[in-house]
């Protein structure tokens, strides 16, 4: 069976097992695959990678303060 042009530029940017080898990618190849861009993806490697600054409070009880826990019968 013989590949079009278009098929061996496709099996050409993939891997062996099939995945989309980002290596060798452009941004114009990636934005239309659905990938992010490299610059994309810089900043959501950055964004992981920042420790968070305050961790939510974790409270067993239930806030007397806030009528859809406590039911509103206050």
């Amino acid at each position: 069976m013989r590949l079009t042009p278009a098929q061996l530029a496709h099996r050409a940017t993939c891997r062996r097992e099939g995945r989309p080898d980002l290596g060798v990618m452009t941004d114009a190849e990636r934005t239309a695959h659905g990938l992010m861009t490299l610059r994309q993806a810089a900043e959501h490697e950055h964004l992981a990678s920042i420790p968070h600054a305050r961790l939510a409070e974790r409270s067993r009880e239930p806030d007397m303060d806030n009528i859809w826990t406590t039911g509103g019968n206050q």
